[in-house]
């Protein structure tokens, strides 16, 4: 059990270093099993989970308590979107009026426009 917890531990620390953060969308695609893992680690919590792991965890900045309508989550969930479109289609060109999901269509449009402020 305990490989096993240093495992997908491993798996969010590489997860982390390629999208920036630790929040592992529901559901997640390329690797249920983690998002599973991380799930439960929130549920689990600081008080159940032993020490070691509570510090681990929230050295790579584990979201503890990620509020699901925060804008990072739903920005993250668009973004993933996204992703989704661009491999289906080889691009990011998603039409503003887009009428498989007009929602990504609109999103899209305003990072566009939204371009010049961000980092």
């Amino acid at each position: 059990l305990e490989e096993n917890w240093h495992a997908f531990y491993d798996k969010l620390v590489s997860f982390k270093e390629k999208d920036g953060h630790c929040i592992i969308p529901q559901p997640y695609e390329e690797d249920p099993s983690l998002a599973s893992w991380s799930f439960e680690q929130r549920i689990k919590g600081q008080e159940k989970l032993d020490e070691d792991k509570v510090a681990k965890l929230t050295a790579i900045s584990f979201e503890w308590y990620p509020a699901e309508g925060s804008d990072q989550v739903k920005w993250q969930a668009m973004y993933d979107t996204l992703v989704k479109y661009k491999e289906e289609h080889g691009d990011c060109l998603v039409p503003q009026r887009y009428p498989d999901d007009p929602k990504l269509g609109r999103w899209v449009n305003k990072q566009r426009e939204n371009k010049d402020n961000l980092l």
